[in-house]
C-alpha cells in the first residue's frame, strides 16, 4: 500500500503554527494611547500657559486711546496731567475723584501756567453747591471746559454760578474728551434730577488722528472678548482682539471722529435733552487764529449745520473773541486765560434763563 505524504508545510522548530509574524509597522495598542495622552497634556499645558501670560500680562489693560492721550500730555506741555486722569471702561478715561487743590504747572508755556484742580466724588471739576438752584445747568466738553489751565473757581461754569443768583451749575468737561465720550458720559451720570439747560463745547479732539482708529472702533476693542468664552478666558479674549485688531488696522487713515460721526454723536445727545425736557445748546469754540482769520474747520461747520437741522441755539464765540488780543484771552491756541474764561462766561449768561445776581 502506497502512504501519501502530507504537502502541508511544516511550522519552524519551537514557533507556533497560528501566530502571526508581527511586521514593523505595526504599533501596540498601549503604545499608542501613551502617545494620544502625551500630546493631549502637551496641548493643556500650552493653553494653560498661554492663559496664564494673558492673565499677567494682557488681561485688564488698559485701552490703546487711554494710553495715546497719556503719550500727548508731554508733547503739549502737561505731563502732570496723567496723575489727574485715571483709566475707565465706559469713557477710556475720567478725572480722578475728589481731588483736593492737586496742583499742577503747564511747563511748556513762558511763564509756565499754574493753577490748582479739585474734584467731586463723582469726578467733576467742583463747584459750590447751591441749595435752592432754580435751573440746573450742565456743561459739557473738552479740556477747555474742564478749565485747562485754571483755578477750580475761575471756569467759565464756576463764573457763570457765581454771576447768577438761582442756578446750580455742574461740570461734566474732562481733558480730551470727544464728542463720543461727551455722548456716554451725558447718558450714564447719575443726575439726582434732569437737568433744565446742557451746553456741549466738542470738537477740538474729535479732529484730532491719532492711530488712525475712531472712538468707536477703540470701543470695541476695549470691550472685545468680554463676552462668551473672552469672559471667562483672558487667552480667548485676547485672540478674538487680535482678530478684531488687524480687521480695524485694514482700514484707511482716520481721525477720531469723521465729521458724520461728530453730528451723530451730537445729534444723540440732543434728543437725550428733550426726552427729559432739557434746552440742548452747542457752544462753536474759537481757536486763536480764528482772531485774525474767518476760516471755520470742519468740525465747526459741522456742529453749525446740527445746529440748524436740528433747530437748536447755537452760540458761536468766535466773532465775540475778535477784537481781543491773544495774551488777554488765550494761553495755547485753544486754551484760555481767567479772562477768556470770563468772556465766555458773560456771553452765555444770558441765554441760559438764569436770573442775573445782584
Amino acid at each position: 500500500m502506497i502512504q501519501h505524504r502530507s504537502t502541508k508545510p511544516m511550522s519552524p522548530p519551537g514557533h507556533a503554527r497560528d501566530n502571526p509574524i508581527p511586521t514593523s509597522s505595526a504599533v501596540p495598542p498601549i503604545a499608542g494611547r501613551r502617545k494620544a495622552l502625551f500630546a493631549v497634556v502637551l496641548l493643556l499645558g500650552a493653553i494653560a500657559l498661554g492663559e496664564g501670560f494673558c492673565r499677567l500680562f494682557l488681561h485688564g489693560r488698559p485701552d490703546a486711546v487711554w494710553r495715546l492721550e497719556q503719550a500727548q500730555f508731554s508733547k503739549t506741555g502737561f505731563p502732570s496731567l496723567a496723575s489727574v486722569l485715571e483709566f475707565d471702561p465706559d469713557l477710556f478715561w475720567r478725572l480722578r475723584p475728589s481731588l483736593a487743590g492737586y496742583e499742577l504747572v503747564a511747563e511748556k508755556y513762558y511763564p509756565p501756567a499754574k493753577f490748582s484742580i479739585s474734584t467731586d466724588a463723582l469726578s467733576c471739576r467742583l463747584m459750590p453747591a447751591r441749595l435752592g438752584a432754580g435751573r440746573h445747568v450742565v456743561f459739557l466738553g473738552d479740556s477747555s471746559t474742564v478749565g485747562l489751565g485754571v483755578d477750580d473757581d475761575q471756569t467759565y461754569a464756576s463764573l457763570i454760578q457765581a454771576r447768577s443768583a438761582d442756578m446750580q451749575c455742574r461740570n461734566l468737561g474732562c481733558v480730551g474728551y470727544t464728542a463720543y465720550q461727551g455722548r456716554r458720559r451725558l447718558e450714564t451720570f447719575p443726575f439726582e434730577q434732569p437737568p433744565d439747560v446742557v451746553v456741549m463745547a466738542f470738537g477740538v479732539n474729535d479732529n484730532l488722528p491719532w492711530d488712525n482708529l475712531g472712538d468707536a472702533a477703540h470701543d470695541r476693542l476695549l470691550h472685545c472678548g468680554t463676552e462668551g468664552l473672552g469672559r471667562v478666558s483672558a487667552l480667548v479674549g485676547a485672540v478674538e482682539r487680535a482678530v478684531l485688531t488687524m480687521r480695524l488696522r485694514s482700514a484707511a487713515p482716520r481721525k477720531r471722529l469723521t465729521d458724520a460721526e461728530f453730528a451723530e454723536q451730537l445729534g444723540g445727545m440732543i434728543q437725550w435733552c428733550r426726552s427729559r425736557r432739557a434746552e440742548p445748546i452747542l457752544l462753536l469754540w474759537p481757536y486763536e487764529p480764528q482772531l485774525r482769520t474767518a476760516l471755520y474747520n470742519s468740525k465747526q461747520t459741522a456742529m453749525t449745520q446740527v445746529a440748524q437741522r436740528e433747530r437748536v441755539r447755537l452760540i458761536d464765540l468766535v466773532p465775540v473773541f475778535k477784537g481781543h488780543s491773544r495774551e488777554a484771552l488765550f494761553f495755547t491756541e485753544v486754551h484760555l486765560s481767567a479772562a477768556g474764561h470770563s468772556l465766555v462766561a458773560d456771553t452765555l449768561l444770558p441765554h441760559l434763563g438764569g436770573s442775573a445776581s445782584p
